[in-house]
């Protein structure tokens, strides 16, 4: 066929792209370019319309053909740039889309997606730049203000986060995802009645954002009303966005949520999120056991050891191995909702201590840490670096070495050591350490059982060293976790256990400088 009829294919292809029929457009592009394969014009439109429908692939390959044939193309720059961002192919994306920009600067599209590509790779000064070099072109595009926001927010400015979000707002007044983005960053900055404000309205807006109802019920749960904070928890399996999702589990069983008589059944207990909440939700064991039940506890294989010594555990099995025969199923958290653990005396009826060692495992690490010529005390001064929220947990080890003193013996109960951590303990040889030799979870709670103080911060240590009984300092950020609750020096979970708050974001050592304090008059011996 003549490149007219290619010409005419294309043509008529490019007005139903222009009124939006794509599917009638897509055909009569492809067949124009079986027609005339080197035509620039129908590879950018065809590239353009494969980007539109999201099949990205296909459009980084025609584009990068029309891009062949006219490099200085700015919008086939953008466009391509936009479909690898698609595909996380985040490095050509960004050379694209900075090449579109150089040669058109004016393009809106081509910003905004540069400031999405920095932002995923966060490089978030970078993508905040981006966002208002396109904010200068179009001053009303909520999404660009949305997206600057959750920049401004990674990079820990909550205050302009909230401001920036709240513009996005001004212009779109239903845009769910900026009210509940917003409730973080009022968490953050301690502002939790207006973060709950927040989540309702992206509620109100769209009744089933699960996003909105998990940053509610944690807001909540901060503030002591576990009845509504319990139920708005059980949203964390609704929605493939949340974190938690991936440890969504489908039983032919039915869930237990305590509306069923456990009298001679068979519950299966698995864990679900962290080292530290299984520890520390594992005690509810003890009350379903209490219903009648036969209980089966499925937790994570550092835990199996430690955790089968508790109270009303029939039964433990590592997350993975085939499950025994079972009536009824119930995710470690959801226990609280079916037991309706909604006050500070139900908390309290959780009986502490709830773990215990070995004899074997306590010989055993008497013997690694020797005769014992002054108070030990345990230090853990981070968690898992993977944590969402490790930023604000952990303390820099440079300021946990200020506690070093003559007075007592440091030990640490830190199982992974950074390589930066390790060459600055070198200066301490005083401090024993153990993180080669600490194999589960068992190892750990028996040293902790053999100091006569756990200082640690928010991290699995914690709950073990309080599950113990242990005398144990907390020390905990500004915004803490919810289970800490707010202004209190004690904790209803751990009686043994005493809290010690930031009075400020970031700012550790006014925690550090307490806990010094307090070694010298309040050291159990």
């Amino acid at each position: 066929m003549s490149s007219n009829s290619a010409n005419q294919l294309l043509a008529q292809a490019v007005l139903h792209h222009q009124n939006n029929r794509l599917t009638q457009a897509r055909p009569l592009y492809e067949q124009s370019l079986a027609i005339d394969p080197n035509n620039f014009d129908c590879l950018y439109f065809l590239g353009l319309l494969y980007a539109q429908i999201g099949e990205f692939q296909k459009a980084i390959e025609v584009l990068s053909k029309a891009s062949q044939r006219n490099a200085d193309h700015a919008a086939t720059l953008s466009t391509l740039g936009f479909a690898q961002l698609e595909l996380k192919q985040y490095l050509p994306s960004i050379d694209n889309l900075k090449r579109a920009i150089q040669l058109q600067p004016t393009l809106v599209d081509a910003h905004y997606n540069l400031g999405n590509a920095l932002q995923d790779i966060h490089q978030h000064l970078e993508a905040v730049k981006s966002y208002d070099d396109a904010l200068k072109l179009e001053k009303n595009n909520p999404s660009i203000f949305f997206n600057k926001a959750n920049s401004l927010r990674y990079l820990k400015d909550f205050e302009a986060a909230i401001q920036v979000y709240d513009l996005a707002l001004a212009i779109e007044p239903n845009f769910a995802e900026a009210y509940s983005n917003k409730a973080g960053c009022l968490v953050q900055i301690g502002s939790y009645q207006d973060a709950i404000k927040a989540c309702k309205q992206a509620i109100a807006i769209n009744p089933d954002f699960a996003t909105a109802h998990w940053n509610l019920a944690f807001c909540y749960l901060l503030l002591g009303d576990f009845e509504n904070g319990w139920k708005e928890h059980e949203w964390r399996w609704a929605s493939s966005d949340l974190p938690i999702y991936q440890e969504r589990r489908s039983f032919d069983k039915p869930l237990w949520l305590g509306q069923a008589s456990l009298v001679n059944k068979t519950i299966l207990v698995y864990a679900e999120q962290g080292l530290g909440d299984t520890v520390q939700f594992s005690r509810f064991a003890t009350q379903v056991k209490q219903l009648g039940a036969n209980v089966i506890l499925e937790v994570q294989k550092q835990l199996v050891s430690l955790l089968s010594n508790v109270t009303g555990i029939d039964q433990i099995i590592t997350k993975g191995e085939a499950m025994p025969a079972f009536d009824f199923q119930c995710p470690l958290m959801s226990l609280p909702l079916a037991l309706k653990v909604y006050s500070r005396d139900a908390i309290a009826h959780s009986a502490t201590p709830y773990l215990r060692s070995s004899k074997e495992a306590l010989l055993k690490w008497e013997g690694k840490l020797g005769k014992k010529t002054k108070p030990r005390i345990g230090i853990v001064w981070s968690g898992n670096p993977e944590h969402h929220n490790d930023w604000n947990r952990s303390v820099p080890l440079h300021e946990f070495l200020r506690l070093s003193s003559s007075s007592y013996e440091l030990v640490s109960i830190q199982k992974n050591i950074s390589l930066a951590d390790q060459a600055l303990l070198m200066n301490y040889p005083e401090i024993l350490r153990f993180e080669n030799e600490l194999q589960d979870f068992s190892d750990t709670a028996a040293l902790c059982e053999l100091l006569d103080l756990v200082i640690t911060v928010d991290t699995s240590v914690a709950h073990i060293a309080g599950g113990l009984g242990k005398a144990t300092w907390i020390l905990l950020p500004k915004n803490p976790d919810w289970r800490w609750l707010l202004d209190r020096a004690d904790t209803d979970w751990y009686p043994s256990a005493r809290l010690y708050r930031q009075n400020a974001l970031f700012n550790w050592a006014s925690v550090i400088d307490q806990v010094k304090s307090n070694l010298n008059t309040k050291l159990p011996i």
